[in-house]
C-alpha cells in the first residue's frame, strides 16, 4: 500500500510538471495575432460539422496557397475498446493562407493533396486543449515552412483528445492519456493510408505524440495493440520518416518484440531529438516501478542499438540539450531555427541524396544544419550509431 501511494505521488509530480510546461507553451503561442479565428470544440454531430464543407480545392489550389494547412481531429472518436472510427468520421478543418478556417471533409482533404509535394503530419502530446492547438498551429506551421520558404509542403495537424480529464488527479490523467495516445495509432495509421500511394510523409511527433506515431507505424507493419490490429495493414508505396521530439516513450519500446517493435520496419529513416535536461522527462521513470528512461531524455542505449541491428541505423539521434535546456513543451522547439535546419532534410526528403548524411548517421552537412553560421556540430565517438549535438552558442 505504501509503495502504491509513492507511485501515485511520483506520477502526480510528473503530471504537474507537464501541466506547468503546457501552460507556459500556451502563453507563448497566444501572443500570435495572425492566426485563424478560434474554433469551438468539434460539434457533437458530424452533419453539423460538414453542413457547408469546403470541397472545391485541389492540388492547384494547394500550390497557390503555400502557407495553408489542415487540422484533422479524432476528438469525437471512441478512445478505448474497439477502434470504431474510420477516416471519413474524423473532423477536417482547412486553414487557408489568409487565416480563414473552413470545416471540410476527407474527400476534400484527399483532393487537396498533390502527390509530388511532401506531407508533414504534426502530432501533439498530452495537455493540448483544442483551442490551444488551433492557436499554436499557426506558429508551428510557419516555423516548419521557414526551413525552405521556396518549397511547397503540405502541413497536417493530427489532434486527439489530450486535455486534462480529472483536473484534480493528474496522475490518473497521465496514465489514461498515455493509453489514449497508443490507441490513436489506429486512427493515424488509417489516415496515412488515405494519402496518395507514393506520398512522402514525415511526422513531427512531440511527447505523447511520439507514442501515437510509433503505434501507427507498428500497426502498419501488422503489429497488434491490446489484441487488435489493422484489418488491412501496410503503407503501400509511401515513404515515412518520423521525427521523435521529446518522446515520452520508453527508450526500448522500438526494439523487436517490445511494445512498438515493428515500427522501424515501416520507415525509411528519421530523427530522434533528445534533451538530457528535459524537466518533465527527467521525472518520467518515476511513474511506475522498474520503468525505463524515456527516449526523449536519453536516446537509445547500446543494447537498443544491438537489438535493433540494421534497423537502428535508420534513426539519427540529435542532442538538443544546449538549445532547449529544461524545456519540454513544443513551444520550446518551434522557436529554434537551428532545430528546424536539422529537420529540413527529413521534411523535404532531401536525404535521398547520399551526400546529406552517412548511412550510420555520422552527421549532417554544414548546409543542412547551418553550423557554419550559428554553431558547431559535434559527433559522438561512442560505439553506438553516432548522435549529433547541436551547440547553442
Amino acid at each position: 500500500m505504501h509503495t502504491s501511494m509513492n507511485n501515485l505521488a511520483q506520477l502526480t509530480l510528473f503530471s504537474v510538471v507537464l501541466l506547468v510546461q503546457t501552460a507556459g507553451g500556451v502563453d507563448v503561442a497566444a501572443q500570435d495575432s495572425t492566426g485563424p479565428v478560434l474554433l469551438e470544440p468539434p460539434p457533437s454531430r458530424l452533419e453539423e460539422l460538414t453542413a457547408q464543407p469546403n470541397d472545391t480545392e485541389g492540388p492547384a489550389a494547394a500550390n497557390q496557397s503555400s502557407s495553408d494547412y489542415w487540422i484533422i481531429s479524432s476528438r469525437r472518436c471512441p478512445q478505448s475498446g474497439i477502434p470504431q472510427c474510420t477516416p471519413e468520421q474524423f473532423d477536417y478543418f482547412h486553414v487557408t493562407a489568409n487565416g480563414r478556417t473552413c470545416a471540410s471533409t476527407m474527400a476534400a482533404f484527399k483532393r487537396h493533396l498533390d502527390p509530388n509535394v511532401p506531407i508533414c503530419i504534426v502530432v501533439h502530446g498530452s495537455y493540448s486543449p483544442w483551442k490551444s492547438l488551433v492557436v499554436e498551429s499557426v506558429a508551428v506551421n510557419r516555423w516548419l515552412r521557414e526551413t525552405a520558404v521556396d518549397r511547397p509542403l503540405h502541413v497536417v495537424f493530427y489532434t486527439w483528445p489530450s486535455d486534462a480529464i480529472t483536473m484534480i488527479l493528474p496522475a490518473i490523467d497521465i496514465a489514461i492519456l498515455g493509453r489514449r495516445a497508443s490507441f490513436n495509432g489506429f486512427y493515424l495509421s488509417q489516415l496515412i493510408q488515405q494519402t496518395p500511394d507514393r506520398s512522402q510523409i514525415s511526422f513531427f511527433a512531440h511527447s505523447h505524440g511520439s507514442r501515437v506515431v510509433a503505434s501507427a507505424l507498428h500497426l502498419l507493419d501488422g503489429g497488434q495493440l491490446r489484441k487488435y490490429q489493422l484489418r488491412v495493414p501496410g503503407r503501400g508505396n509511401r515513404t515515412l520518416r518520423p521525427i521523435f521530439v521529446a518522446a515520452a516513450i520508453d527508450h526500448h519500446w522500438l526494439n523487436p518484440g517490445e511494445r512498438f517493435g515493428r515500427a522501424l520496419n515501416q520507415i525509411k529513416d528519421g530523427l530522434v531529438l533528445y534533451n538530457h535536461n528535459d524537466l518533465a522527462l527527467t521525472i518520467y521513470p518515476l511513474r511506475r516501478l522498474f520503468s525505463h528512461r524515456p527516449l526523449g531524455l536519453v536516446g537509445f542505449d547500446r543494447k537498443d542499438r544491438h537489438l535493433q541491428s540494421n534497423r537502428g541505423n535508420k534513426l539519427v539521434e540529435v542532442d538538443v540539450t544546449p538549445l532547449v535546456d529544461t524545456g519540454h513543451f513544443w513551444t520550446h522547439y518551434f522557436n529554434q531555427p537551428r532545430i528546424a535546419a536539422a529537420m529540413k532534410p527529413y521534411l523535404f526528403f532531401d536525404q535521398d541524396n547520399p551526400k546529406s548524411r552517412t548511412r550510420t548517421g555520422d552527421g549532417f552537412s554544414s548546409e543542412n544544419v547551418n553550423c557554419a553560421a550559428s554553431g558547431r556540430v559535434i559527433s559522438d565517438s561512442s560505439s553506438r550509431a553516432k548522435p549529433v549535438s547541436i551547440d547553442g552558442r
